[in-house]
């Protein structure tokens, strides 16, 4: 990966788009989701995380996904193919939060009602 993306820090969550781009998480920016061209390592676009999000800040209790095949509900609210989800376990209790990647606006958001604060470290969709 540091051939990918080279001295950004260490990854905490990666996820791949439809088109081969790469959605991350490092160290280096724990405040944004960042999107990288893995052929060059260079950012294409970017996303602030805000407290709508959660939190403004993840670490390693996080991970990504790009919701591909058909869209999805969360919450009661559609999620379309494309959005990015992000598993947010830096919160308590954790969440989850689908946003569009165009926009970096938050479509919809729900907390996980886990008996603890687990601090999740990954998650997965899989409808």
């Amino acid at each position: 990966m540091n051939d990918v993306y080279p001295n950004r820090g260490r990854l905490a969550a990666v996820a791949m788009d439809g088109a081969g781009k790469l959605w991350v998480i490092d160290d280096a920016n724990p405040t944004r989701l960042t999107k990288v061209d893995p052929a060059t390592g260079a950012t294409i676009s970017s996303i602030t995380l805000t407290n709508a999000m959660g939190t403004s800040y993840v670490t390693y209790y996080s991970d990504l996904q790009v919701v591909a095949g058909a869209d999805m509900s969360l919450n009661g609210v559609n999620v379309p193919v494309g959005s990015l989800l992000l598993f947010n376990g830096y919160v308590n209790p954790d969440r989850v939060v689908a946003i569009d990647p165009g926009t970096g606006g938050v479509i919809a958001s729900a907390s996980l009602a886990l008996l603890g604060n687990y601090d999740l470290s990954g998650g997965t969709y899989d409808a």
